[in-house]
């Protein structure tokens, strides 16, 4: 695997891989008809849709905070290539919102453009007890404007929720708080062949943010996200987080962890993965850690990040007084990173005291 990684193709292609159409009613091409076909598997206990081929979808009224009704059964929705938008000119909202005991199963679709202030999930909100399932979707360009509690999940917020990413592109979100591309608070969320590029939080986590929850990512690049905090392509204060054959390459971050910044939270596990070409304007340029529990990094690549205002240009492991984290670094490249700043100190990694510990912006 080089710095980027070897990913499963993410896209939405007009037709299954097999060529054949996908099942289901058939939605044509027009907005209000999509609406009524999601009230209406609502009321028949769940359904299968089948939209119009690479048809744009443009969603103009709200819906409660919601460009479509609120899904509360189970319903596949299989897009054909087509594409779900907010318009421009439309007012804020979210496109979906999956509400306690609703499953929704997205299928070749773009999602695209939400947006919503003093509230979380800019694309998809899923809440506790709901699941989501992405395959070979897009989540491009949705926003959440707030701060604090509200302004988290710029892509996708799962709030105790389970979600599963397969084969997707989580791209170009904002987040006024954490998770510019993914917020995950006290739920699942797995993620797998996929990419999380490009997107922005003005707290943590600019690609990914994972809560008192549990995380699994595999073979997934995280790329070019930024944190105006830290953890500028994962952020990880949770019970497990576990990221196997995976890239977490070129993000930044203002504070600190470039690549990573883990609170300790729980337990940390990265198992082949690089990460490389992060920088972090204080401690950590690649990783940060504070492992009150435990963090191991095994057969793993920590080349070329940068800090250029701190410690461990590579892994900056900080300690509160009186503690004794435990970070089990097993055979593992550490080279070429650089600690750039005039006071800074140790390019490969370097452990700090800390008093007090670090917090979180809000």
């Amino acid at each position: 695997m080089g710095d980027d990684g070897a990913w499963g193709a993410a896209g939405n292609p007009g037709r299954r891989p097999d060529g054949k159409r996908a099942a289901g009613t058939r939605v044509p091409c027009d907005t209000t008809a999509l609406v009524a076909a999601i009230k209406a598997a609502n009321r028949q206990g769940g359904g299968t849709l089948r939209l119009a081929e690479k048809c744009v979808y443009t969603l103009t009224a709200s819906q409660d905070d919601n460009g479509l009704p609120t899904v509360f059964q189970s319903i596949t929705v299989h897009g054909q290539g087509s594409s779900i938008i907010r318009a421009a000119a439309a007012p804020n909202f979210r496109i979906f919102n999956v509400t306690t005991g609703g499953s929704l199963a997205l299928w070749d679709v773009t999602v695209a453009g939400g947006r919503v202030e003093d509230a979380n999930g800019g694309g998809i909100l899923v809440g506790e007890g709901a699941r989501l399932s992405l395959n070979r979707v897009t989540v491009r360009n949705n926003t959440v404007i707030g701060e604090g509690a509200v302004g988290e999940g710029g892509g996708i917020m799962s709030d105790r929720g389970k979600v599963t990413v397969n084969s997707s592109t989580i791209t170009r979100n904002v987040a006024g708080t954490d998770g510019g591309g993914i917020r995950n608070e006290r739920g699942l969320v797995e993620i797998f062949s996929s990419k999380v590029t490009d997107n922005v939080a003005g707290d943590v986590g600019g690609g990914y943010s994972n809560q008192d929850a549990t995380t699994n990512i595999r073979h997934t690049l995280i790329s070019q996200n930024h944190a105006m905090g830290s953890g500028g392509g994962v952020d990880s204060d949770a019970d497990v987080t576990e990221i196997t054959d995976s890239a977490i390459v070129h993000n930044t971050a203002d504070v600190l962890g470039g690549g990573l910044f883990d609170l300790g939270g729980g337990t940390l596990l990265l198992r082949r993965v690089t990460v490389a070409h992060n920088t972090a304007g204080s401690d950590g340029g690649g990783l940060y850690l504070t492992s009150s529990i435990g963090a191991m990094i095994d057969k793993s690549k920590i080349i070329k990040n940068v800090t250029s205002g701190g410690d461990g240009g590579g892994i900056a492991i900080g300690q509160e007084l009186g503690a004794n984290p435990v970070v089990a670094v097993r055979d593992t490249i550490v080279v070429g990173n650089q600690a750039a700043g005039a006071a800074s100190r140790a390019g490969g990694y370097s452990t700090i005291r800390l008093r007090p510990s670090p917090t979180r912006m809000n």
